[in-house]
């Protein structure tokens, strides 16, 4: 018994790097090679309209890519992507982790990649605004060079062709949801509403996500119970903390009713995905 025992605890000790690696790949079920891992997610489109409104989240790609450009900038396959496509380019949203570790300057260096008649607009991840603290030098430097590209307090919101966009902070000291379901309640004029955020907010897509925002994950249950009482419109929760290694999907979606939740982001990997909207309608394109 006491050999077995031993055995175990060296095992144990042996084993214990990859169980998380292990654990994810059992939960996510047999992704690789699960023909339907698109279910319920966007149809895929090979070109780009003109006038799109472009999604990307987790800019910063890969750890080891964002290492080794000295956390300095998004993913050249980003910059790639938007020199090739500006023109046919409306707006960029970017659902947070733009950069890994921010500064003033990499700030005004990621604007300068961008024509100044390109919209953008950031929900900001935790990189952006600084890791667990929800006050911090990170956030200082984001408000102080946003300011004056947004003006807008979170979460705010902004119509392109009957659709109504909202852009949530969930690295705010309090979780602004209640205030993003009073827009919702507000805007029924419009045909579609797509929120954009940054960390997931549903338990159901848990491990399409690179982890848990600071207010934690709740049940689908709890929030359809919250968006029945107010609207039948369709509802797109987009969310950008998705995507950044090989043992994370490059998209996830979740369809309860007429609310479609969406997780991806940019791990610098063959087949990351991007989400473009034209005209209220949502695809999913690969880069």
């Amino acid at each position: 018994l006491s050999i077995l025992l031993s055995t175990s605890f060296i095992l144990g000790i042996f084993l214990r790097p990859y169980l998380g690696k292990l654990k994810l790949l059992v939960e996510l079920g047999s992704y690789n090679i699960n023909t339907n891992i698109y279910k319920n997610c966007p149809k895929k489109i090979d070109y780009l309209p003109e006038k799109s409104i472009i999604i990307i989240g987790h800019a910063y790609g890969s750890i080891r890519g964002s290492q080794k450009r000295g956390n300095n900038g998004i993913a050249p396959k980003i910059e790639e992507f938007y020199k090739k496509n500006k023109k046919k380019i409306d707006t960029l949203i970017f659902s947070g982790d733009i950069l890994r570790k921010p500064n003033i300057e990499k700030w005004n260096n990621f604007y300068s990649k961008f024509d100044e008649n390109t919209k953008i607009y950031i929900s900001p991840g935790n990189h952006d605004v600084g890791g667990n603290n929800f006050y911090s030098p990170e956030r200082d430097i984001f408000n102080l060079i946003n300011q004056h590209k947004t003006k807008h307090i979170f979460p705010f919101t902004f119509s392109r062709n009957n659709s109504l966009f909202i852009i949530a902070d969930t690295n705010s000291k309090i979780m602004d949801l209640d205030k993003v379901i009073k827009i919702i309640k507000n805007n029924q004029k419009h045909k579609n509403i797509f929120i954009i955020m940054h960390h997931v907010l549903i338990k159901e897509l848990k491990y399409g996500s690179n982890g848990e925002g600071k207010h934690g994950f709740i049940k689908n249950s709890i929030l359809d119970n919250k968006i029945s009482k107010i609207t039948n419109k369709k509802l797109f929760f987009i969310y950008g903390d998705g995507g950044v290694s090989k043992y994370k999907p490059r998209i996830k979606c979740f369809k309860s009713g007429n609310t479609l939740h969406i997780v991806n982001g940019i791990g610098e990997i063959n087949g990351d995905i991007i989400l473009l909207i034209k005209n209220g309608q949502i695809y999913r394109m690969e880069i």
